[in-house]
């Protein structure tokens, strides 16, 4: 399937912005990754420093038509990466980024390759990821707590335009949400705007019980976790893909597409404990934040549907749509338990 931002570049370029970089190594050989919809990426392998593979990341070219949510990615990851450096989560080494698009005619990051391979490679191997589970969901615990332990200056979104910027989260998530219902409404999808927007407003007060900016990683999935072999088992080995990181309230993180519900595992919640040293709970604010965020989570999807084939995204955007009704429901009739 041809993804609208996909960017394609030669070998000549590649080797430009890796010689740029490695001036000492060869390029033996370069491969495009299949993974992901948004960014172009390429693992480059060759001698000395090159030995290990390095992975070069090229945003879409801006005529590529993006939503907001989309626009200015890198610049967010660049940000991430920086803000990680002293605090022990597993992430790929940034060896260098330019967004002056004088090198090649995109913003690219240059990251050191994890081991392993993505969760999501590992779903044919039943046996081993269940096996392994317990312990990756415990770590996957710790990695989030640390994450969610680190502050911010601001609520919203990490983009270089400071007008995204907001000093309360009931301002920086209904932002967050008017842009997405904006894009929305340009291409003429049917969502029920109207309802969506009350519903949040009806709870600014709930919303702003979040006092202090934490940083969230809203693109958790199995894509963005690689699991690497130890003592007949797997762990995780690095967590990548930051475009989507905002400051705001952390439970923002748990609705997750591709494992389940995570305030659901009691081992990704033993693991968050032990980083808090404390029971991580849901209260009933809990409860009904993790609904808007669940609203949230859908508008995004809908929102990425424009770089799929007509008919695949018009099915795709009925099942988000129909789940968005059901949340606004539970809104309605306080339904709010975790099960």
């Amino acid at each position: 399937m041809k993804i609208s931002t996909k960017n394609a570049l030669t070998n000549e370029q590649i080797k430009t912005v890796i010689y740029k970089q490695f001036k000492y190594s060869e390029v033996t050989s370069i491969k495009q990754f299949k993974e992901g919809t948004l960014n172009t990426v390429y693992l480059i392998k060759g001698t000395q420093e090159l030995r290990n593979g390095v992975v070069l990341k090229t945003a879409p070219d801006e005529s590529a038509g993006l939503p907001l949510l989309e626009k200015g990615g890198l610049y967010t990851e660049v940000y991430v990466y920086q803000l990680l450096q002293d605090h022990h989560v597993p992430v790929p080494k940034m060896y260098a980024y330019d967004f002056s698009r004088k090198v090649i005619p995109y913003n690219y990051i240059l990251l050191e390759c994890v081991k392993g391979k993505t969760w999501s490679n590992y779903f044919s191997n039943y046996l081993l990821l269940n096996k392994s589970r317990p312990e990756l969901m415990k770590k996957l615990g710790k990695i989030n707590a640390k994450l969610h332990g680190i502050e911010g200056k601001w609520f919203g979104y990490i983009k270089e335009e400071r007008h995204y910027r907001y000093t309360s989260w009931s301002e920086a998530f209904t932002a967050m949400v008017s842009d997405l219902l904006e894009d929305a409404r340009k291409h003429g999808y049917k969502i029920p705007y109207t309802e969506i927007l009350s519903a949040i407003e009806q709870r600014k007060e709930l919303l702003d019980e979040i006092q202090t900016p934490k940083l969230v990683n809203y693109d958790m999935w199995t894509g963005n976790i690689y699991l690497a072999p130890k003592k007949e088992k797997l762990t995780i080995s690095g967590i990548i893909d930051f475009e989507r990181f905002f400051f705001g309230d952390p439970l923002a993180t748990f609705p997750s597409f591709m494992l389940d519900r995570l305030e659901k595992d009691p081992n990704f919640i033993s693991g968050y404990s032990k980083v808090i040293n404390d029971h991580f709970t849901f209260s009933q604010e809990d409860k009904i934040r993790l609904v808007l965020y669940d609203i949230y989570t859908h508008l995004v999807e809908i929102a990425c549907t424009y770089r799929y084939p007509k008919i695949i995204a018009e099915i795709y955007r009925y099942y988000l749509n129909s789940k968005i009704k059901t949340f606004l429901k539970k809104l309605s009739k306080n339904e709010y338990v975790i099960k």
